[in-house]
C-alpha cells in the first residue's frame, strides 16, 4: 500500500477517524485524497526525505545480510564464538557510523528546509493596489459617517452583502481601515458585534508559505527509523530498549 505526508489544516473526519489540525500524518493514498478533496492538507512528499531513510535501510539489509552470512558460514573460525561476535561487533560499528553519518546530513537538510521556510513567509507581501487602499478608505468612512448619524445598521448590513464578492486584496485593505469604523461604533455593544465579525472575515489569511513553514516544522528529525526497528527486533545482537513511536496512520 501506498501512503503520502500530509500536514493537515483543519481538523477532518474520515472514516471515523479524526486527524487534528497542525499535525503531520502518513496514510494511505486513498485516504489522503479524500482530505485533499476536502481541502483540509496539503501534500507534503519531500522526496529527498524518503531518500534518506531509503540510504538508512540500505544499510540495515546490508547488515542483516552479512550477520545472516556470518551465523550461516562453515568457516571453522566462526566456531569460536568470541571470533563470530568480534565479526558482529565489526558489523555494527560500521552499520553505526554509516547511519549516524547519514543522520546528520539529514538534519542538516531538514534545517536548512526550515529555516529557508521561515525566511520566505516572513518576508511574503501582498501587494495592496492604490485603487483597493481607497476604495477600502472610502467604505470606512462612508461606514463610520452612518453609524454616527444612526443608520449603522443598514449600513453594515449593505458592506456584509459585499464581503463574498470582494476579491483578497480589497479584503485586506478594508481590514486596515475597520479600527477607525470601531471607534465610530464605541457604546453600541450590536454594531461592534457585526464589526469584529467582519473584520475576521476580511483581514488576512495564512499564506501558503506560512503554512508550508508550519508544516516543515512538523517532519521527522530523524531518518532513522528502520535501524531503530532493527535494534528492537535483533536483541541477539542489539541489548537494547528502544520506544519506537512511530506508526503509520498516525502522527508522525
Amino acid at each position: 500500500m501506498s501512503y503520502e505526508k500530509v500536514f493537515m489544516t483543519e481538523k477532518t473526519e474520515v472514516d471515523g477517524k479524526m486527524y487534528a489540525a497542525g499535525e503531520l500524518y502518513e496514510l494511505p493514498k486513498e485516504t489522503a485524497a479524500e482530505i485533499y478533496e476536502k481541502k483540509a492538507a496539503i501534500g507534503m512528499n519531500i522526496p529527498e526525505v524518503d531518500a534518506y531513510q531509503d540510504k538508512v535501510q540500505r544499510e540495515v539489509t546490508n547488515f542483516k545480510q552479512k550477520a545472516e552470512a556470518i551465523e550461516k558460514s562453515i568457516d571453522p573460525r566462526y566456531r569460536d564464538e568470541t571470533f563470530k561476535q568480534a565479526a558482529i561487533d565489526e558489523l555494527k560499528a560500521e552499520l553505526d557510523a554509516n547511519v549516524n553519518n547519514i543522520q546528520s546530513e539529514y538534519k542538516a537538510f531538514i534545517d536548512e528546509i526550515r529555516h529557508a521556510a521561515k525566511e520566505e513567509a516572513a518576508n511574503k507581501r501582498v501587494a495592496i493596489s492604490n485603487t483597493a487602499r481607497e476604495q477600502a478608505a472610502h467604505t470606512a468612512r462612508s461606514l463610520a459617517a452612518e453609524i454616527a448619524m444612526g443608520d449603522g445598521q443598514g449600513a453594515i448590513d449593505i458592506l456584509a452583502e459585499k464581503l463574498p464578492y470582494m476579491d483578497d486584496r480589497t479584503k485586506l485593505a478594508l481590514s486596515h481601515e475597520l479600527p477607525s469604523v470601531m471607534q465610530a461604533a464605541a457604546g453600541k455593544p450590536a454594531l461592534e458585534k457585526q464589526l469584529r465579525s467582519i473584520y475576521r472575515d476580511v483581514r488576512q489569511r495564512e499564506s501558503a508559505e506560512e503554512v508550508f513553514a508550519k508544516a516543515a516544522q512538523k517532519l521527522p528529525d530523524a531518518c532513522t527509523l528502520p535501524y531503530t526497528t532493527l535494534k528492537m527486533a535483533n536483541k541477539r545482537y542489539f541489548n537494547t530498549d528502544i520506544e519506537v513511536k512511530h506508526e503509520r496512520r498516525h502522527k508522525i
